[in-house]
């Protein structure tokens, strides 16, 4: 195993935040990680791990499916709706349906728990360096490659959240990648299958309402900075971003 560690240079040196259960694997990922120069961090109390997750920066966050006191699925899911992170979730769930539902709420995988140390250490640091390399570098929260920015609209992809006039609303992870998809193409006027196909990388099918749903739900949110006028219904084609917010509060107009 040394061996085989020396021979491999590229490491991420990143670090991990483990929500998992207390049953002895403490010890074998930490010195995993640290063959990888990972530091490690380590929470077996879900709601402790939680409140790490949201209010600290990991490169990773890897979570256990079955907790004691709450499900890992659920935790994921109020951390990838707080934040865009990456995260495993450990489980050996055979169900087809809620492995895909992990993936639809934003997991970056589903892995089984039974997985060895080294091997879970592995995955990461290289899903960690791709990141890395995508973003260039370590990745920072809020740089402006991580925002859209139209007047004084700003969608901060990476902290899930709309800024507008300095007052903030966050968002789900959903919600944000619909509202990206508008606002890369302010103006655009997108199908529902369109938002579905291009928000969600997945299939759209005929009479599937998730998108007018998010769209709902994204209108309501931005009613809290006086911004829901940005979000136009064309009435049996679709929506869009509008950059003059027809329905502004402190900027009405006739339109």
């Amino acid at each position: 195993m040394v061996d085989v560690m020396n021979g491999l240079n590229d490491t991420a040196n990143g670090s991990i935040l483990f929500i998992i259960k207390d049953d002895g694997r403490d010890l074998k990922y930490e010195n995993a990680c640290r063959m990888w120069k990972m530091d490690a961090v380590i929470e077996h109390a879900s709601q402790k791990g939680l409140k790490k997750a949201i209010e600290e920066d990991y490169d990773m966050i890897v979570v256990d499916d079955y907790l004691g006191d709450k499900s890992g699925y659920t935790i994921s899911v109020e951390i990838l709706n707080r934040k865009n992170v990456l995260l495993y979730l450990l489980g050996n769930d055979k169900d087809d349906i809620s492995v895909i539902g992990a993936f639809r709420a934003g997991i970056t995988d589903y892995i089984r728990s039974d997985v060895s140390a080294i091997q879970l250490a592995a995955r990461c640091n290289t899903t960690i360096m791709r990141s890395q390399l995508v973003y260039g570098g370590n990745r920072q929260r809020g740089k402006e490659e991580d925002k859209i920015i139209i007047e004084d609209f700003v969608l901060d992809i990476w902290n899930c959240c709309v800024e507008v006039n300095g007052e903030r609303v966050m968002l789900n992870k959903m919600e944000m990648e619909v509202l990206q998809v508008l606002m890369e193409h302010p103006e655009r006027v997108f199908t529902k299958q369109e938002i579905y196909e291009k928000a969600w990388k997945a299939r759209y099918v005929s009479g599937e309402n998730s998108v007018a749903t998010h769209m709902h739900k994204i209108r309501k949110r931005l009613e809290k900075v006086g911004a829901e006028g940005h979000i136009e219904t064309k009435w049996g084609i679709g929506y869009r971003f509008r950059v003059k917010a027809g329905g502004r509060k402190e900027k009405r107009s006739e339109s």
